[in-house]
C-alpha cells in the first residue's frame, strides 16, 4: 500500500508542466535515475513528458567511472545526462521529445524493433537519433567522451530503451497505478 501511494504521488507530480529530480525528493526503490530494469520516479516522470512516446530512453548500466549527472523533465521533453570520471560532466546527454529532424544523418542499425536510427558528428559531439512511434530520442556524446574509442563505446552502452506498454503493465500490476498516454487512457490536463 505504501509503494502504491508513493507512486501515485509521483504520477500526480508528473502532470505538472515542469519538474526536475536533480535535487532529489521522494524515491521509489531508493533510485532517482531512469533505469531500464526498475520503475523509478524518473522513468515515470520521463514517460509523462512525452505522453505519445511508445519507447522510453533509460540507463542500461554504468561502466566504471560513470554516474548519473541529473535531469530536466518538462512537458514536451525530458532530458537526463551522465557524467564520466574521464570525459567530465555531461559526457552523455539523452533527450526524449515527440519528434526530431534526423535528415542528413548516416543510418545505423539500432537493433531495436520499430526504431530507425541515424548518427551525425558535429561541434557538440556525436549525436544519435532514434525515431519510433510517438517520439524521438537524441543521445549526444560530448567531444571529450568521443576522444577515445573505448570511452565512446562505454557511452553508447549506457543507453537502453524501455517499452512504454511494458512499463505501464508493471505499474498497473505492482502498484495499481495507470500510466496514461500511448496505449492507455488519455492523460488529464
Amino acid at each position: 500500500m505504501i509503494r502504491r501511494a508513493r507512486l501515485a504521488v509521483v504520477v500526480a507530480v508528473a502532470l505538472l508542466p515542469s519538474c526536475s529530480s536533480q535535487t532529489g525528493g521522494a524515491e521509489l526503490g531508493g533510485r532517482i535515475e531512469p533505469l531500464c530494469h526498475d520503475p523509478t520516479e524518473a522513468i515515470v516522470l520521463l514517460a509523462q513528458t512525452v505522453q505519445g512516446a511508445t519507447k522510453l530512453p533509460c540507463i542500461a548500466g554504468y561502466p566504471a567511472g560513470w554516474s548519473y549527472g541529473g535531469d530536466d523533465f518538462r512537458k514536451g521533453s525530458g532530458t537526463f545526462w551522465l557524467d564520466s570520471a574521464i570525459a567530465g560532466e555531461r559526457a552523455v546527454e539523452v533527450r526524449l521529445s515527440a519528434s526530431c529532424d534526423s535528415a542528413g544523418g548516416e543510418p545505423i542499425d539500432p537493433g531495436i524493433e520499430g526504431v530507425e536510427a541515424t548518427t551525425t558528428t558535429g561541434p557538440l559531439g556525436e549525436t544519435r537519433r532514434y525515431v519510433f512511434a510517438g517520439g524521438c530520442v537524441e543521445q549526444t556524446i560530448a567531444p571529450g567522451a568521443g576522444a577515445d574509442d573505448a570511452l565512446l563505446a562505454e557511452a553508447e552502452l549506457t543507453l537502453g530503451f524501455r517499452d512504454r506498454a511494458e512499463l505501464a503493465a508493471t505499474l498497473q500490476r505492482d502498484y495499481d497505478v495507470t500510466l496514461c498516454g500511448a496505449g492507455a487512457e488519455p492523460c488529464a490536463g
